[in-house]
């Protein structure tokens, strides 16, 4: 009997000991991992030392590099911009920004008056002669739609950085308008004494041609003003208003119309601000019943939509004005 208990305990131990090797054993507090528990614990460890090795070794230098670009790119950014700012004796801030030759701007600007079926007149006015800055005051004479794209060229060319400012529109006789605006603090390399504090008119081809074209731009202009002298300004300032924003309506508009349609609206509301008349107009551009675009009397920038879409534009009247343009993208 004796032999008999002491074989069963024996096979029960070896049993135990068998199990214990396949299987993890918990007795109360105390956990004895089997010989698969340890082999995945033991490759969970691996993975965490190749993991962070990894880390270490790839992942981490990898940051570094990323990080160390973005630092040389700020540095190159910030150098960049002090390249375009300097400080004066007093400690103010200087312009650095592209200096231009005064025949270049007469080519430039003359070009676009003349692919745009504008007359042109340019005055240069002096800002500071110190630092070689000037005024350009401009007279263009011509239809609404020559007269929008001729200032939506000026804004739109990255070589010139010209900022409309002190926009005006009057009517004239027929279709033909005269809008008058300036582009202030204009680095030009010119000789200061040859241009006089109140503007002296520069064409815009330095030429016996464009030189006819300043005085016919000057004759409109005053026919334009004895015009207003005599007549009653309210149909014909509300015609300016509408026609302006008229021109872009639409049930297919492309997207470089739009965005001239929005340049518009961005000058007019800056106007209409200065002047103080607070006739504003509201634009919203939607695609897919979301809104991509919007300029209203608080606008300083225009967001661009995309060139290769079609747009439907309606407008919106209030007591016989525009007040809202609805532009909505189409399939």
């Amino acid at each position: 009997m004796r032999k008999l208990l002491i074989g069963i305990l024996i096979i029960a131990l070896l049993v135990l000991a068998g199990y214990m090797l396949v299987d993890r054993v918990q007795i109360a507090d105390l956990e004895i991992l089997g010989i698969e528990a340890i082999v995945n614990k033991n490759n969970a460890l691996d993975e965490k030392i190749l993991s962070a090795t990894k880390l270490a070794t790839v992942t981490y230098q990898s940051k570094i590099d990323t990080l160390d670009s973005a630092n040389k790119k700020l540095q190159q950014e910030k150098q960049a911009y002090e390249n375009y700012i300097a400080t004066d004796a007093e400690g103010g801030v200087v312009s650095q920004i592209q200096s231009y030759e005064v025949e270049y701007l007469w080519t430039k600007i003359g070009n676009y008056a003349k692919r745009e079926g504008v007359v042109l007149k340019m005055d240069v006015e002096v800002n500071n002669a110190i630092l070689g800055t000037y005024n350009l005051n401009f007279t263009v004479a011509g239809t609404y739609v020559g007269i929008t794209e001729f200032i939506y060229d000026l804004d739109n060319d990255s070589s010139l950085l010209f900022k409309v400012e002190s926009f005006k529109l009057v009517p004239n006789s027929g279709d033909s308008l005269v809008a008058t605006f300036k582009c202030k603090d204009i680095s030009i390399n010119i000789d200061s004494q040859s241009v006089s504090g109140t503007g002296s008119g520069s064409d815009s081809t330095n030429s016996e041609s464009s030189s006819s074209s300043i005085d016919a731009a000057e004759d409109v202009y005053n026919k334009a003003q004895d015009t207003i002298e005599n007549v009653d300004l309210s149909e014909a300032v509300k015609a300016v208003h509408n026609d302006k924003f008229k021109a872009y309506e639409g049930t297919r508009i492309s997207g470089a119309k739009v965005n001239a349609l929005l340049s518009t609206a961005l000058i007019h509301n800056n106007s209409e601000k200065e002047q103080g008349t607070n006739e504003y107009v509201t634009v919203t551009v939607k695609e897919a019943n979301k809104t991509v675009s919007t300029i209203s009397s608080t606008s300083t920038a225009i967001t661009k939509v995309d060139t290769s879409n079609y747009y439907k534009v309606e407008c919106i009247y209030t007591n016989e004005y525009i007040t809202a343009i609805n532009v909505t993208k189409i399939n």
